[in-house]
């Protein structure tokens, strides 16, 4: 064993040390793993030394200057390297790196949002490089993980118990990752899957309200946030099939609240024809009539 192996397992002995709680020597052998995890040799030493596994305990301790310390060291390992990603979010399940999102310390859910971006990031890559990893280590496509990370985001933004700021934190990693960079780019199909299969989510929480508390938690941020994601995917729609079928969606879901509304069990209603999110949904009809009327010309 070399000398940086045996520095990463006394690292992990002390942090998974119940007696050393609260100490110095704790709080110096968490930074001195991300530390570590910054450079891709300490990266690719943690991650050999069965280190996803026991960050993994780290982050089931639920303190959080642990779970803190935990995604700083896997950020490391998952920057720039789609297999290592790959690899970690077998370990971990996609769902529970997802889930860290949704904990009330702020904290912890900014730096769950830091990693899963790194996370994106590193697959992104992968596709547009043909499935390699560094130093050209082939991995399956990533496709595959990238729809499962965005349909568990989908997932958290409907899921009880889930803080306010991890909604947010949610919307915007959507926002950055779905959308086309460009319009250049044909393939709209991720924005296309994410439409069919989350839109009603993203419109359940532009009517949520943050006072008084309703089933979902909210910030003063969230509506607006769940306006520009509306936003970004109508604007990435190519032809008037996809934003009739957008618009069609949008409609048949303030329908369904409308009755609901009407019945008393869905008070928010009107905070979907109100507001900076109403202005946005009367943009995308907008934006149809135009599109149909330039069709006829």
């Amino acid at each position: 064993m070399s000398s940086t192996d045996a520095k990463v397992e006394q690292m992990f002995q002390i942090l998974l040390d119940p007696q050393e709680k609260g100490t110095e020597k704790k709080q110096k052998a968490s930074q001195n793993l991300v530390v570590l995890a910054r450079e891709e040799a300490g990266a690719e030493k943690i991650f050999r030394n069965n280190g996803v596994q026991l960050l993994q305990r780290l982050l089931d301790t639920g303190e959080a200057d642990l779970m803190l310390a935990a995604l700083r060291t896997l950020v490391g390992i998952c920057s720039d390297h789609q297999s290592r990603t790959v690899a970690t979010l077998s370990v971990l399940g996609t769902r529970r790196v997802v889930s860290v999102l949704g904990v009330e310390n702020q904290a912890v859910s900014l730096a769950a949002c830091h990693l899963l971006q790194v996370m994106f990031d590193a697959l992104k890559e992968g596709v547009r490089k043909g499935f390699r990893g560094k130093e050209g280590a082939i991995v399956v496509d990533p496709t595959r993980e990238l729809k499962v990370l965005i349909g568990n985001l989908l997932e958290l933004l409907t899921e009880a118990g889930v803080s306010g700021q991890g909604r947010d934190n949610a919307l915007s990693l959507l926002i950055k990752v779905v959308p086309r960079k460009s319009l250049k780019d044909p393939d709209n199909s991720l924005t296309l899957w994410v439409i069919d299969q989350g839109l009603k989510k993203i419109l359940a929480v532009g009517g949520s309200v943050q006072e008084p508390p309703g089933e979902l938690a909210v910030t003063a941020n969230s509506r607006m946030s769940a306006s520009i994601l509306l936003s970004k995917l109508f604007d990435d729609l190519k032809c008037d099939a996809e934003r009739e079928n957008f618009h069609r969606l949008c409609e048949n879901y303030i329908r369904r609240a409308r009755r609901l509304s009407a019945a008393g069990s869905q008070p928010g209603f009107w905070l979907l024809v109100g507001g900076e999110f109403g202005r946005a949904m009367k943009g995308f009809r907008l934006s149809r009539r135009q599109t149909l009327q330039l069709g006829r010309v």
